[in-house]
């Protein structure tokens, strides 16, 4: 369950894609990229998410046919199966579909092609006056943001709270995000500096 081939029905697409991203220039490859790796990490979870469901229903009902669990347990048998089996797999980006993305779109490595940053990328990140953040669940303007710990995304502070307590086993729900972890109170925090950016976006525009 290790490796996870590109499948067939995205193969070809995947594949122009990349030949896509390397007939454009500058910026634009540099986007469609980064595209085609979130892409690639969740086709890669979502197939990770359906083999260990299938392997927790197996595991199910093997030990209902022994008699070895109860009924009103085998939800709960269900739940804690496909998280010990989902729990067990590689990280997306260390599977080899996800490798093999990398060598299509002529990288080595995913740290090399963090280092080939261009001028566009940094002058984004220095200036924030004209960014806009927007929640990943209601896809609404974040209004008070906060900021997740492990993975750097951000959130509106009462839709990030509603959906953990609504959801059960809560993830980033950033598509793509390579965080896997549950999300948990303690590791999201106030983002002063967001809301800065925020707050002076707001006056400009009034």
């Amino acid at each position: 369950m290790e490796y996870v081939p590109w499948p067939p029905k995205y193969a070809k697409h995947i594949r122009v894609s990349c030949w896509l991203c390397h007939s454009s220039l500058g910026d634009e490859m540099n986007a469609g990229f980064e595209k085609l790796k979130e892409y690639m990490v969740a086709i890669i979870n979502i197939e990770q998410d359906a083999r260990s469901l299938v392997d927790a229903a197996e595991a199910v009902k093997q030990q209902s046919l022994a008699g070895h669990v109860a009924d009103n347990k085998m939800k709960d048998f269900l739940s804690q199966r496909f998280d010990a089996v989902r729990g067990s797999l590689k990280d997306p980006c260390h599977q080899r579909s996800y490798k093999e993305l990398l060598q299509h779109i002529g990288a080595d490595s995913e740290e090399e092609l963090r280092t080939k940053r261009t001028d566009a990328d940094v002058s984004l990140e220095v200036s924030d006056e004209n960014r806009v953040w927007k929640d990943p669940i209601t896809q609404a303007n974040v209004r008070i943001p906060v900021k997740n710990s492990i993975c750097g995304h951000i959130y509106d502070k009462e839709s990030i709270h509603h959906y953990m307590k609504t959801t059960r086993n809560p993830r980033c729900p950033f598509v793509g995000c390579n965080n896997r972890r549950s999300l948990l109170k303690t590791e999201l925090a106030d983002d002063h500096y967001v809301l800065r950016k925020i707050q002076e976006s707001q006056k400009a525009s009034t």
